[in-house]
């Protein structure tokens, strides 16, 4: 989905579609698009990435991890530890720095060895309204109520908060529908023969 599409949503959501008087500038909306699409990313394990590359004790990558799925090291199953524990484990182990630094610990100075890593990546920054959106059309009505909501607690005077409240509860039935939509793919439905009923 592109971003400008999601701008039109967000502005007719605000009211604030008049072009000659914009109360909000796109540059606003598509910084608090970046955020709502992050943590949705991080809610929902969407724009999941496999990267392939070679281990080392630290590497950066292009965007941050927002969840780990799996990690082998040679084709075998690594595990994963805060900074602070990974110190005290033994063997190889996959850790984070911070920011976008990760590492492999333990290589025991074997070079070439090929780290694969399935995550669910946070997007980067959106620039523009021709920026492409990580999530897709299914995500649009929770990113729109989820930068509405974001607006609203800019200013707190008792008609926006009624409001935020309103639209706080939107969103959260947003993410519900789509959590629904998600679990019904993962299990579908069994369907019975006149014999088992």
């Amino acid at each position: 989905m592109q971003a400008n599409k999601a701008i039109t949503h967000i502005r007719a959501l605000l009211r604030d579609d008049e072009y000659e008087s914009l109360h909000i500038s796109d540059r606003a909306i598509l910084e608090r698009l970046s955020v709502v699409q992050n943590d949705l990313i991080a809610e929902f394990g969407e724009n999941i990435h496999i990267l392939e590359l070679e281990a080392s004790e630290q590497f950066e990558l292009e965007a941050e991890i927002a969840r780990i799925y799996s990690i082998t090291l040679d084709g075998r199953e690594i595990p994963t530890a805060i900074f602070a524990k990974a110190w005290e484990m033994q063997g190889a182990r996959f850790t984070h720095y911070g920011s976008n630094r990760y590492g492999v610990l333990g290589l025991n100075g074997v070079r070439e060895r090929e780290l694969k890593i399935c995550a669910s990546l946070y997007a980067g920054a959106l620039r523009g309204a021709s920026d492409t959106l990580a999530l897709g059309e299914s995500y649009a009505r929770a990113l729109a109520l989820g930068v509405l909501c974001e607006f609203l607690l800019i200013e707190t005077h008792p008609q926006n908060l009624q409001k935020l409240q309103f639209y706080r509860a939107e969103y959260e039935r947003a993410k519900g529908t789509l959590r629904a939509g998600k679990n019904r793919a993962m299990n579908p439905p069994t369907l019975y023969t006149r014999a088992q009923a």
